[in-house]
């Protein structure tokens, strides 16, 4: 009813949750092992760093004298420098790169949006100790691209593997392998902006302006004020129809079509006489393509003014809308085609598609120097086939080598994917969920020790543990492996992301009400819910575990327990030894097998895992 404004919805008041202890029965396994693997490592390595073993008189405690001597070490001010200045250009390069590739698939803009997306994000599951093992082929001035690049052009480029050059090299591997993963995260980071904005932007003029020659012709229009200052212009038509009181429930509309509704406006705004200024100036009845614009305006009580827009085509009004726009006007255009339909650019896919070239360049020569012969690999370009295709001769030599030991490897890795990434995602699914739906004494001491263990790379807690884990007699047994990596703090952190999203309070409670335990609504009700954050979670865990290197390598001795990456770095370290035989086709062949699953994996779940990681990320 016009002059009546509807009284704006009461919000509901968010009640606090009650406090209880049931959050621990989710959260306390998780917390049980990163205490040993997180908390205790930690401490014992502050304890061992004021003691030092002597020849003389053994273990002494020795005070604050380690980290005097270490400080005063020149080794350790190189090692800093050098790691200062990789942080200083390698991370804002790639993270810049990431970013500019997720805009350009937030854009919507892209040919083949969807291979884009999985395919740079491929190199994230090959494992680090592969990637280096692949770089390091190519950078070879034997057999790799640098050495066929100077043998078909004559030249000699710099060997990437020299003192000067080699931590350039590594930080193109690093960024190789993340650049898929973060921009990933920027990506879902992206798709939180609603798609409000990017109207109300088009609509102010952002992204599609109009031409020229049209602003030029309706400024200078003689029914038009100086300078085109409009009171109300056509553009901003869309944007009074969807004004709305908060409380009024919302309707799609066509912005096409002008919808019976009332829009308002602050009367500071307004003139005493508020007119539609526009083509041939009508304001009372006047026609706006195809559409009859009836009741004036009027005051409302409060000192606003309400008007009301009814739509009534006419006949003389559908007649009107064929014929060609006359010179001088500019049409109302829907702003669906630049939100949820943008146009193609061949530019942007073209610019995006040297970020896909980067990204799928050593992959595709993985797969064809596996195909490759000992001798061809010397002798062949390393991105073309050559001689007879030998990559299944290859396989079976790499399976039945050593008595088949590369089965025995992946058979162990399988194990500690199984127990490990399997209990690392059990556990971050509780302890996710008793953050998200659990009111716990406790709770921000441990969130916040959680998140704060997300900035800790493993390799520094890998020394204590294995002085800890010998103490134990845990060392060179599977467990060694298995125990650590039951913990993943991101992984904890994405299922409180999503159980945040995913489970309504409301669900819960109704359960309670109809008498069901806490562990019984977990497994029968949330669980379900959860799936796609699940999925994100095991794949991540398993690419942790799956790439897992440095801690096998200090808890393992016996080759019989090495994981597959452990396995191919010592098949690597064969042609350097003495009287070690070189076995290159079968170390790349291996390393083809190796990240095969992985891909297979990433493939096959993607749709669970790509809306597990953007729960919660949707625009609206």
């Amino acid at each position: 009813m016009l002059g009546t404004q509807p009284k704006p919805a009461k919000r509901a008041q968010k009640r606090p949750q009650k406090r209880s202890w049931s959050g621990w029965l989710f959260i306390g396994p998780f917390m049980a092992v990163f205490a040993l693997v997180f908390l205790a490592p930690i401490a014992y390595s502050i304890f061992l760093s004021f003691f030092r073993n002597q020849l003389v008189g053994g273990n002494g405690f020795v005070g604050l004298a380690n980290y005097s001597q270490a400080l005063q070490d020149p080794q350790f001010w190189s090692s800093l420098l050098r790691v200062t200045l990789f942080l200083a250009v390698q991370v804002p390069v790639m993270l810049l790169i990431a970013l500019l590739v997720a805009l350009a698939l937030d854009s919507g803009r892209l040919y083949g949006k969807s291979f884009f997306r999985i395919s740079i994000f491929l190199p994230y599951a090959v494992p680090a100790v592969v990637a280096s093992l692949m770089w390091g082929f190519m950078y070879g001035t034997r057999f790799g691209l640098v050495g066929n690049i100077n043998s078909a052009l004559g030249i000699s480029l710099p060997n990437p593997l020299s003192p000067e050059l080699i931590l350039a090299s590594i930080g193109n591997i690093v960024t190789w392998e993340f650049i898929g993963y973060n921009m990933l995260i920027f990506y879902s980071a992206l798709r939180v902006i609603p798609k409000s904005l990017y109207e109300a932007a088009e609509i102010d003029g952002g992204g599609q302006p109009v031409p020229p020659r049209h602003r030029h012709q309706a400024s200078r229009h003689p029914r038009s004020p100086r300078g085109g200052r409009h009171l109300l212009r056509d553009r901003q038509l869309p944007a009074l129809q969807r004004a709305r009181h908060p409380a009024e429930p919302r309707a799609e509309l066509h912005l096409h079509v002008l919808h019976p509704e009332p829009v308002r406006l602050l009367a500071e705004l307004l003139r005493p006489a508020v007119q539609l200024l526009r083509h041939r100036g009508h304001h009372h009845g006047c026609h706006h393509h195809g559409h009859r614009l009836r009741r004036a305006a009027a005051r409302h009580a409060e000192g606003k003014l309400t008007m009301s827009v009814a739509v009534e085509p006419t006949r003389t009004d559908k007649h009107r809308t064929r014929q060609r726009t006359k010179p001088g006007y500019v049409r109302m255009k829907s702003t669906r085609r630049g939100v949820d339909n943008p146009k193609r650019s061949v530019l942007l896919t073209v610019l995006t598609g040297i970020v896909l070239v980067y990204s799928l360049i050593p992959l595709v020569w993985l797969f064809i120097n596996s195909s490759k012969t000992q001798a061809d690999l010397f002798t062949s370009f390393g991105l073309w086939f050559s001689g007879d295709f030998a990559l299944f001769g290859n396989i079976g030599d790499t399976l039945a080598y050593d008595d088949g030991i590369f089965g025995r490897w992946f058979l162990n890795t399988v194990l500690y994917v199984v127990l490990g990434a399997g209990g690392a995602t059990f556990l971050a699914v509780l302890g996710g969920y008793a953050l998200a739906k659990f009111s716990f004494p406790g709770k921000k001491a441990v969130f916040a020790v959680v998140i704060g263990a997300v900035a800790v790379p493993g390799t520094a807690l890998a020394v204590p543990t294995f002085l800890m884990f010998s103490e134990m007699g845990l060392t060179n047994t599977p467990w060694s492996v298995i125990i650590p990596s039951l913990i993943s703090p991101f992984g904890l952190y994405l299922m409180w992301t999503f159980a945040s999203e995913a489970i309504p309070t409301e669900l819960l409670e109704s359960a309670r009400m109809d008498g069901a335990g806490e562990f019984r609504t977990f497994f029968q009700i949330c669980l379900p819910l959860l799936g796609p954050g699940i999925v994100t979670v095991l794949l991540f865990t398993m690419v942790a575990t799956w790439n897992n290197y440095f801690l096998p390598l200090i808890m393992l001795k016996d080759p019989a327990w090495y994981p597959l990456t452990l396995g191919l770095n010592a098949w690597n370290a064969q042609a350097s030894t003495a009287g070690g035989e070189a076995i290159f086709n079968l170390v790349i062949t291996g390393s083809l097998l190796t990240i095969l699953p992985l891909i297979a994996a990433f493939l096959l779940l993607q749709r669970y895992w790509q809306s597990g990681l953007s729960a919660g990320a949707v625009k609206e």
